[in-house]
């Protein structure tokens, strides 16, 4: 008697996980038309000139978004072992992708990504113990981001308009500026 309500409920989830399974193949499979209704409206000829014109550039930047996922996974690697949670690194490159595709597809990036890491990894540690880690590396991330862009900046500035001309002022604010941005001052 107690076995017909459990193999209910593996009924129901069966017919669960069937009913989502087909849904992500009618996603793909529309995914799939619409890019060959793209590359129809193009052309193929087109679209591979094209690819074949940005090649190098393409694979230098595959790599470059590979390696900056790299880094940013051992990052969280090193603070998940800070606070005692053990997961492989392999795991950790995974749940980065998933979340980063999940946050794109969304268009709401950060508020997508972050928060979905801790929920992919709940199999492993408490959603409560892994949540601070990729907040942790996220905040370092983009305020790294945002010094080297500063200083991008500042750099461009004097190496695109004469140095007689840059108001010292200017100068001074935006180093001021950036010192307290980065806690200098």
């Amino acid at each position: 008697m107690t076995d017909a309500p459990a193999a209910s409920s593996r009924v129901s989830e069966t017919g669960r996980a069937t009913t989502i399974k087909a849904s992500r193949i009618a996603l793909a499979l529309v995914g799939a038309g619409l890019l060959a209704g793209v590359v129809t409206w193009i052309g193929p000829a087109v679209l591979w000139r094209q690819v074949v014109a940005i090649r190098r550039v393409l694979a230098v930047l595959i790599v470059l978004g590979a390696f900056k996922h790299l880094l940013r996974t051992l990052a969280w690697h090193a603070a998940l072992e800070a606070e005692g949670i053990k997961v492989a690194l392999t795991d950790l490159l995974r749940v980065r992708i998933a979340a980063q595709g999940t946050a794109h597809l969304s268009g709401l990036d950060l508020l997508v990504s972050e928060p979905l890491k801790p929920w992919l990894l709940r199999d492993v540690a408490r959603v409560e113990d892994t949540l601070p880690s990729p907040l942790l590396e996220a905040s370092t991330y983009w305020v790294t981001s945002l010094l080297v862009t500063t200083i991008g900046t500042f750099v461009a500035l004097t190496l695109m308009v004469d140095t007689h001309i840059v108001d010292i002022r200017a100068t001074l604010t935006i180093v001021l500026v950036s010192l307290t941005i980065f806690g200098g001052v």
